[in-house]
């Protein structure tokens, strides 16, 4: 968790506690865990977040595998289902040169695109959260989050990123793998061509990278200090992501309207976890708090979330920053006794104020 609870709750009509506003533009610093191992061969490095499970049996063969696509739907379609003839390359490098390679390649985005995050979130019913910006950001706001988290961003195995934009129409993601995929409109397939040659990168069948084996998922972050408070404090991955979804305008892509886990089943109503920002004329935050609820949607539960927080009189706006499904054991350590009346009633069951 990224802020930190007060310890005393409060009950759904209370006021939340005095609070001081942190920086607008806070970047705590994200340390790498120094006790992970990396696994390396010879010539081929894998990122702290993804390990083989038996490295003795672990050949990775860098290179590329590439595809035509063909142009997939119509008019009746919007711009995001709407994709054009493209190349597509899927791309296994060493991690040591992951970062050179992706620096080469953003090259090909145009001066405006849309950012892209993966992230393997809280979710009790959803394994990733996936975010995108809707609306074209300037690429110095990608590149500006990228230098800011690059260490998180390359190392770690729960999360994958990248950028894609129309005109030209180009298509950038390092996933959790830090497997690199690239589309392009033919225009420009000879330029990226000449990218991947440049770092020694041929066209093979079928590259091996450490997806092609047993292989385990883990964060790449320090745990937390004990006892560091604000700006000391060490960046958690809700914090470094917050910052993503501000810095590169992204909103979560999920149907706020309907409660499907990743199958497809409808959960009807479900307990969440929010945590709720109040802000003021000036965008400067004034108050936040994680509010436990029920609630059928994404939307329900927002609505909820809001309305379940006094207003501070400085405050001029609410911000949902994130909104999790949890299960009904997690939702009755943080509820208490009222959690088994509260499963699928719709409503607030406590608040509890958060400090930065």
């Amino acid at each position: 968790m990224g802020p930190r609870a007060e310890e005393s709750w409060i009950g759904t009509g209370g006021g939340l506690p005095a609070y001081t506003a942190p920086d607008p533009n806070p970047m705590r610093k994200a340390a790498l865990d120094t006790s992970i191992p990396r696994v390396q061969t010879a010539d081929f490095s894998c990122p702290l977040g993804v390990y083989p499970t038996d490295p003795s049996s672990f050949k990775p063969l860098p290179g590329y595998h590439w595809a035509f696509e063909a142009s997939d739907g119509d008019e009746e379609h919007d711009q995001w289902e709407r994709w054009p003839d493209r190349y597509m390359y899927d791309v296994v490098v060493t991690h040591a040169r992951v970062d050179a390679l992706l620096r080469c390649l953003i090259a090909l985005l145009p001066g405006r695109c849309y950012p892209i995050l993966d992230v393997l979130g809280r979710d009790i019913y959803r394994e990733v959260d996936p975010y995108i910006a809707y609306d074209a950001v300037g690429i110095e706001r990608f590149i500006d989050g990228l230098r800011r988290r690059r260490e998180w961003l390359l190392e770690d195995g729960l999360v994958g990123f990248g950028a894609m934009s129309l005109e030209p129409f180009v298509y950038i993601y390092v996933d959790e793998h830090k497997i690199l995929t690239l589309r392009v409109e033919p225009s420009l397939k000879d330029r990226a061509e000449r990218i991947l040659a440049a770092f020694d990168l041929a066209a093979l069948p079928e590259p091996q990278g450490i997806d092609s084996f047993e292989h385990e998922h883990r964060t790449a972050l320090a745990p937390p200090e004990e006892g560091a408070e604000g700006e000391g404090a060490l960046a958690t991955q809700e914090d470094i992501v917050e910052e993503l979804i501000e810095r590169w305008r992204l909103t979560l892509n999920v149907d706020a309207e309907g409660n499907v886990d990743d199958q497809g089943r409808d959960l009807g109503a479900t307990p969440w976890r929010c945590v709720v920002a109040l802000r003021n004329e000036q965008d400067d935050e004034v108050c936040r708090a994680e509010v436990y609820l029920v609630a059928p949607s994404l939307a329900e539960a927002e609505r909820i979330a809001i309305e379940a927080l006094d207003r501070d009189p400085d405050a001029d706006d609410a911000c949902v920053l994130f909104a999790d499904r949890l299960s009904p054991e997690e939702f009755a350590s943080a509820v208490g006794p009222k959690a088994d009346a509260a499963i699928g009633n719709p409503g607030p069951y406590a608040v509890r104020a958060l400090k930065r």
